[in-house]
């Protein structure tokens, strides 16, 4: 059809499905993700002139693309400029999210003769360290940032790289940062400075160079659920229609497997093993899955969600939505957004958000009754065992009993 022709056309408007749905639970979203309400008043108003637009082409918001981003943003700014590109693509991106696609920024390819170091470090990553895709990205991102900053376009010289000019980009990279994030950045750049070194390329003192700030004031620990909290929280999904049984099989899947919001996401109805009551999940973060036990409770509430609450379609993965756009997967969003309305439902702090709190709880539960720092490590799918310290917390009323008087 040429563009002549379609302006001879009547024009449509967009279905009043997808309306209802960006002015609701697209906004719901936003609002989730911290967002302005004008910031969320102009992704609202780019959405419709975008769905409006594909409608009157023959497609729909439900059915865009990755892929489809750049185009459908182009053409809608190239009519309307004051509203810009930038922001249509920061609109159609959020919808995407909010869909529940797995959206990335492009990273941007260096003309620098460095790029090559890149490329080879991601492949360290990926195969020698088994990290996810999502880790591995933030690693890049700082290990450009170094290079570009001490090398620019030119080939990288590291026997002339002293260890003042990595305390001069540390200082300068860090500025406007929080410690706790200034530190990811220098874990980043030590770890891509120990591939650097494998190499051969640079010495130990380079490594030993990469500061570390203090995090007094910011580190706070997790505060975890009671016992009482939790039964509060299991009890807070009604077992009568599909979506309770989805999100109370959720939360048992957090709350006493200690898997993550995206391991949750991604798990496949194929990952139960009912015969041997086991769960596989998925790599996540670490590029290795891992076999887990499956409690009888748990199995009783994801063997309930599949046989009276899951609809029998080919979609592989475990838990989908019921609502709008049925038959999705459940994205990490809307996990997440379940588990704050169950907060809200319970009267928790209005400070409680996201689920981490949860496999917080767990590992907590599971080092009070025993369990060996090692175990737990196993079964939250730690390689190193130092990361799970930062989830053990034990009970300080009962370890003040062990606590010998102060002499007087």
């Amino acid at each position: 059809m040429t563009e002549s022709e379609f302006h001879c056309r009547p024009r449509l408007s967009a279905p009043p499905s997808e309306l209802s749905i960006i002015a609701t639970d697209f906004a719901t979203f936003l609002r989730s993700l911290g967002h302005a309400e004008l910031t969320i008043r102009w992704y609202r108003t780019r959405l419709v002139r975008a769905a409006t637009w594909l409608t009157n082409h023959g497609s729909s918001l439900s059915s865009l693309a990755e892929r489809d981003v750049i185009r459908v943003g182009r053409r809608l700014s190239r009519h309307s400029p004051l509203h810009g590109f930038k922001m249509y693509r920061a609109a159609l991106r959020a919808w995407l999210r909010f869909l529940g696609h797995d959206v990335r920024r492009t990273e941007p390819r260096s003309n620098g003769r460095w790029q090559s170091w890149l490329d080879d470090y991601d492949r360290f990553l990926a195969s020698d360290r088994g990290l996810a895709a999502n880790t591995r990205i933030y690693r890049r991102r700082y290990a450009r940032s170094f290079m570009a900053s001490l090398f620019g376009a030119g080939a990288p010289r590291w026997k002339r790289i002293r260890p003042q000019d990595i305390w001069r980009f540390s200082e300068r990279f860090s500025r406007g940062l929080k410690p706790c994030s200034a530190n990811v950045m220098l874990f980043s750049l030590k770890n891509f400075l120990r591939f650097v070194h494998l190499r051969g390329a640079c010495s130990r003192n380079l490594i030993a160079a990469v500061p570390h700030f203090s995090n007094y004031g910011y580190a706070r620990r997790t505060q975890v659920l009671s016992e009482e909290q939790r039964s509060q929280l299991l009890a807070a999904f009604p077992n009568h229609d599909p979506r309770g049984l989805r999100d109370r099989a959720i939360s048992l899947c957090l709350l006493e497997l200690g898997l993550r919001a995206q391991e949750v996401a991604d798990l496949n109805v194929d990952d139960i093993d009912w015969k041997q009551s086991s769960l596989r999940v998925p790599p996540v973060k670490t590029g290795r899955s891992r076999q887990l036990p499956l409690p009888e409770h748990v199995l009783t509430a994801l063997h309930a969600y599949v046989t009276r609450g899951r609809n029998g379609n080919g979609n592989g993965r475990l838990f989908l939505r019921h609502r709008s756009f049925v038959g999705q997967p459940f994205s990490l969003v809307g996990i997440r957004q379940m588990m704050q309305r169950a907060y809200r439902r319970c009267g928790f702090p209005r400070g409680w958000t996201g689920t981490h709190r949860l496999r917080h709880s767990f590992a907590t539960r599971l080092y009070d009754r025993g369990a060996d720092p090692k175990q737990i490590a196993d079964i939250l799918g730690h390689r190193d065992i130092a990361s799970t310290s930062t989830y053990l917390q034990s009970d300080l009323v009962s370890l003040r009993a062990l606590v010998r008087p102060w002499p007087l």
